[in-house]
Order: C-alpha cells, then structure tokens, then sequence
C-alpha cells in the first residue's frame, strides 16, 4: 500500500498452503531507502485458549483423605471456555528433596521404593469454564524422599485442538529430612577413611539441633570377570 495513516502503512502478504517455512526476508523501499527485515514463516497456530488450575488448601498433605482441584479455562479475549471438554491425569510421584543451602547434600533414601499412582478424569467445563476434580488419596507408607502432585490437564478447542496446562503441587509427608553429604572420591580403596557428614532440617531446611540419629552403613560388594 502506498498510502499511509498517521504515518504508518500496512501491507498484506498471504502466504500459499506449500510455502516453505523457515527465515524470509522483507524488503521495503521508503523514500528511495531500501530497508529490510526478517520474518519467520511457521506452521504454528497460536492457542485460543488459557488454561489454569489450583488447589483449593494451601497445603497438601499425605494424611489427607483427598485432595480438590479447580481446572479453569478462558478464551484469550477474556470470556469463560464453557461447554469445552477436558482431560486430566493426577500422579502422585517422589521427587528428590533439595534445599538451596546444602546443595551437595543428597535427601534420598535409594533404598525405599516408591510406585507413582495416578487418576484420570474427563469432564466437560460448566458455564464458568470450570471443573472440579477430586481424588480421594491412596494410603501413603514408606517414601525415598518427598511426594509432589503433577496434574497435566488439556481443554479441547471446538476444533479438536488441545491446549495443555501443568502444575506441581508438593505433598508434606515427613516433618524432617536426614542429609548426607556427597563423597568428594567415591572410589576409595581398601582401608582407606570415608569421612560423612550427615545433617538434620526441618521440612523448611532449617538445622534441628541435638537430634538422634540411627543409621546403619552397608558395605557392598561387587564382582565382575
């Protein structure tokens, strides 16, 4: 277009089902300058949708008798996605617990084995753009470490499109966590000293003074020939 408005012209250049994608190039003559620009030619469609979930407690816990979730969703120009269908998984999984103080310490019991049980549901959002999900919680024994929720959910466009959201919501089960110190050689020799240092926080990472610990040290052999 060579006619502008307020100093500013549009131009419209639609783009063939076999275009190549990939990197190309504008190029502008204005005022007997020539300017050029890149542009990307892509196969992505941006989502019309915006998808969110969160926890109704502010705090999860393994001795919960279940736990509530609220999928929501939105198109992007601000009104409720209702009627849309959705798909959702809850895992309960371990996850090694870490604490930014004491990064090379390791919280991991290897071991303790623990199995990641999940739920499913599939529910159509109400006139809110909302579904309510909730799972009553598996009994809980021994974990190596910590327990996290991982909710992956998708809502469905009326095309049949997905567009996937996901959250991480930590399960307090122990109250403490007993830390040892990574070896800086872990190859030692016969006879040779193995030095660990073991520590004791709270679930917040804070130091718990004067604790008795009862810990059992393994030697394991191995062979091979």
């Amino acid at each position: 277009s060579t006619t502008g408005r307020d100093g500013f012209y549009s131009c419209s250049f639609p783009t063939a089902t076999n275009t190549p994608t990939g990197n190309w190039q504008a190029q502008l003559q204005v005022g007997g300058r020539i300017f050029r620009h890149d542009l990307k030619i892509e196969e992505i469609v941006p989502y019309r949708l915006r998808v969110d979930a969160d926890v109704t407690v502010p705090e999860v816990k393994s001795s919960d008798d279940a736990v509530e979730f609220t999928l929501r969703s939105q198109y992007l120009f601000g009104a409720p996605a209702a009627g849309l269908e959705s798909e959702s998984t809850i895992y309960l999984e371990p996850y090694a617990k870490t604490f930014p103080a004491y990064t090379n310490f390791t919280f991991d019991n290897p071991t303790v084995g623990f199995i990641t049980q999940e739920r499913s549901f599939r529910l159509k959002l109400d006139d809110a753009g909302q579904a309510r999900l909730v799972w009553d919680l598996p009994q809980i024994g021994t974990v190596p470490s910590a327990l996290r929720l991982r909710v992956e959910s998708k809502v469905f466009e009326s095309g049949g499109r997905a567009v996937p959201y996901t959250m991480l919501v930590p399960v307090e089960h122990y109250s403490s966590y007993v830390g040892s110190r990574q070896l800086a050689d872990a190859d030692l020799g016969m006879g040779d000293a193995a030095d660990f240092t073991i520590v004791h926080l709270t679930s917040e990472g804070e130091p718990i003074a004067a604790s008795e610990l009862e810990y059992i040290m393994y030697r394991l052999r191995r062979y091979w020939w």
